[in-house]
């Protein structure tokens, strides 16, 4: 106790009022896990289960974010509000991406890595191309049913199974990739192989969604027989994880399971 106190006392006015701040954040989790433990109505079940954030790592996110995401969950009984449109801008999207692999990026310059900020960064990553797949299948009718990040040992960018999609963790790298790769697992859903019918639907999704800038399939079977460069809107280069990235996020996986999202069952919205 007595270090605690000297601790303390040598901290400046801001450091302690971030101290103050953080201590009331987690009196505020307990009185929250006690509701939890209580009788919750149906909508407050749908909201925590529906909730995407990792409670069994609370060590690794801020604790006024996980109050501020339980707070949510079980007083916030309105109905969503419709995601505009224009949010959900291929190019509005793309630079929310390179803004999360730029941060990424900056995290590995360093010669420690800050845990919280890994996980925080690949949360907010996940979430948004997520998101944005979800966005695109109720769009055009290809409906998803999850979504989760590959194993260290995933070589392909993405997987579909079913309806449930796959996404290679080193995607936080390619921006345009990932994208492209939303859009292509999607189309899965419909045409299960790589047929002239797979790529004229990817083509079509990808131009209307302005990611590709003109059409180049014509009387080519498939988008693997294209030689010269395809116009995409984006550079989709790839960069590799290193050892050090991977294990970082690594230590997550089984915790998040996977970065799992189960979606609930939706029409295609008229």
């Amino acid at each position: 106790m007595l270090f605690i106190c000297l601790k303390i006392k040598g901290m400046s006015k801001e450091d302690i009022e971030e101290l103050k701040e953080i201590v009331q954040a987690a009196k505020r989790l307990e009185e929250l896990i006690k509701e939890i433990e209580g009788p919750l109505t149906d909508w407050q079940e749908k909201n925590l289960a529906h909730e995407f954030f990792c409670i069994g790592a609370p060590s690794v996110r801020p604790i006024a974010d996980v109050v501020s995401r339980i707070e949510d969950a079980l007083h916030h009984h309105e109905e969503p509000e419709k995601e505009s449109i224009l949010n959900w801008d291929a190019a509005i999207v793309y630079e929310g991406l390179c803004n999360l692999r730029d941060q990424w990026n900056a995290l590995f310059t360093k010669k420690r890595v800050d845990g919280q900020q890994v996980y925080a960064i690949f949360s907010q990553w996940t979430n948004l191309i997520y998101k944005y797949t979800e966005y695109i299948g109720n769009k055009y009718g290809l409906i998803p049913s999850s979504f989760k990040i590959g194993s260290k040992a995933m070589k392909c960018l993405g997987s579909c199974g079913g309806t449930s999609i796959k996404f290679n963790r080193r995607l936080i790298k390619d921006c345009g990739h990932a994208m492209t790769t939303a859009i292509h697992e999607l189309c899965h859903i419909r045409h299960f192989d790589h047929s002239t019918r797979f790529w004229q639907l990817y083509e079509d999704i990808c131009l209307n969604e302005g990611i590709l800038l003109e059409r180049v399939l014509g009387n080519k079977r498939s988008f693997r027989s294209i030689h010269e460069p395809i116009p995409y809107r984006w550079d989709t280069g790839i960069d590799f994880f290193s050892d050090r990235e991977s294990n970082a996020i690594q230590k997550y996986m089984r915790r998040c399971k996977s970065f799992r999202k189960t979606l609930e069952n939706k029409t295609k919205e008229s």
